[in-house]
This record gives structure tokens, sequence and C-alpha cells, in this order.
């Protein structure tokens, strides 16, 4: 009798069930989707700094990390930035950007193949959200911080004591100002995928994130606070063996995209007429 009588209760519990809460509806952007790693919606910066580097590089090199609904010049302009954001969103961090300028349906945008930054909520931002393809790397750049020789110096690592790029700067005449009445918008566009769940199968997502930003490569930047312009010189390279690149007197080492096998370089072709953003 006893056995029959917890028989009876397992098929009772078994008979009470309830179906889970999850719904497209309330999932979060980001995953894990119950508890969202982020919890905002539009991104806040402030203090933000930023030098940059641009040259010319090879057409066939740039054109093999570039989708094919792009287009691109012979011998297309890249930039190669360096920020440090004092406090935002997802706290203090710092990123390292690389973007080929080229044209997508005949609009000017800047491709960004190659994004490294220092902190962990940012990296899930930026890959989730906004297609970019960040990764977490140490980036040492620090504009308020001094030296005798009046340089600003800025390091890509990764692993922490592994130098992918390094880039020395010497800040000269003042340009002029960006703000809200004079801004300098760039179209950020980020190659967003998703794999197949499946080993060989289609990808689950694969589009292009088209995001509206300004010089510091974040809209709501310029209309928070002025930006200072400064004409800069200086060296940028890689741990890699490089050919030297002159002119001005400066000189230029062969810049290899981090992070990428050897035939997709990206070197310094020709330095073009380019301004630091300080």
């Amino acid at each position: 009798m006893h056995r029959f009588s917890n028989i009876e209760s397992i098929k009772k519990r078994r008979e009470i069930t309830m179906k889970g809460k999850l719904t497209r509806s309330n999932l979060a952007q980001t995953m894990p989707v119950h508890a969202d790693p982020l919890s905002f919606t539009n991104a806040s910066f402030r203090g933000v700094n930023q030098v940059t580097f641009g040259y010319r590089t090879k057409t066939d090199a740039a054109a093999v990390v570039l989708p094919a609904d792009l287009e691109i010049e012979e011998n297309p302009e890249v930039s190669v930035m360096f920020l440090s954001y004092g406090f935002s969103s997802v706290g203090p961090f710092r990123e390292y950007i690389h973007i080929i300028h080229a044209r997508f349906r005949g609009e000017e945008v800047g491709f960004v193949p190659h994004i490294f930054i220092s902190n962990e909520r940012g990296m899930l931002a930026g890959r989730e959200r906004e297609g970019y393809p960040k990764l977490l790397g140490e980036i040492d750049f620090d504009m308020d911080r001094s030296n005798v020789y009046g340089l600003v110096t800025a390091r890509l690592s990764r692993p922490a004591g592994i130098t992918l790029a390094q880039g020395i700067f010497r800040p000269s005449e003042f340009v002029g100002e960006i703000s809200a009445d004079k801004p300098q918008v760039v179209k950020a566009l980020g190659l967003r995928v998703i794999g197949s769940a499946v080993p060989g199968g289609p990808l689950a997502v694969c589009e292009i994130r088209a995001v509206g930003a300004g010089v510091l490569l974040r809209g709501n930047l310029v209309r928070r606070r002025h930006v200072d312009v400064y004409r800069c010189f200086g060296v940028l390279r890689s741990a890699s063996p490089a050919d030297c690149r002159r002119r001005q007197g400066n000189r230029l080492l062969q810049l290899f995209v981090p992070a990428a096998p050897p035939y997709r370089d990206i070197s310094i072709q020709r330095v073009t007429e380019k301004e630091g953003f300080i």
C-alpha cells in the first residue's frame, strides 16, 4: 500500500509542469539573456582623448579584409587610432581601432577590421550589439602623462608584454575645434557574424552594421565636449620586421595588421595629410 502511494505521488509530480518564462520580448541583447551584463541602451562617454595615424596602403592588401559589398579606391586610406575614455557607461577604458576608408552604396564609410579594447563589458557591447570585431588587449595610452621629450606614446599589447603596435606622437600647431556646430562625422561599419551551431552549417547571422560616428568614433562625443585638433608628426610601427618610409624627415615603419596572417598585411605605402585629434 505504501509503495502504491509513492507511485501515485510521483505521477502527480510529473503532471505538474511549467514552461519557461523567457520570450523574445524580454531577452537581453547580450548573453546571458536573463542577466544583461550591459544594462544600458545608449552608451555615454566622458573625458576622451584620441590620436590618429593616417596612411595609404596597397589595394590588394586592404581588399583581403574588406566585405565584397564595399569598394575602395587605389591605394586606399587607412586610419589607426588610440583612444582613452576617462569614463563611460562601461567605466574607463582604452581602445585601439583600425579603419579602412571605403564606399558602401555610394556613401563614404569607414570599415573596421580590427578593434582591441581593455574593458570586457565594452567588448561585449561592441561584438554582440554593434557588430565590431572587438578583442581584449593591453593598451598603454595616457595623454596626461608628461615626459621630458614632449612626446605622446601609445602601445597595444596582446598578451601583456607582447607588443602588436606602438606609436609615438609629436604634437605641433593647433588646427581648430570640433563641436556640435562643426562636427566631423564618419559612418563606421562592422561585419557582424554569428556562426552556425552545426559544424559546417551556414552562418546564423551575417550582416553589415552601420554605426554613425564622430571624430572619436562615437556620435555623442562632439555633442558633450569640444574637441581640440592638433597636427601631429610621429612614428607608427609593429613588432614585425619593417620597411622604412620617410616623409618630412619622419620615419614611418611598415605596419602589419594585428592578429592577422602575414599575407594580410596592411602596410604603410604613402602617408596622408592627417591631423591628430587630442
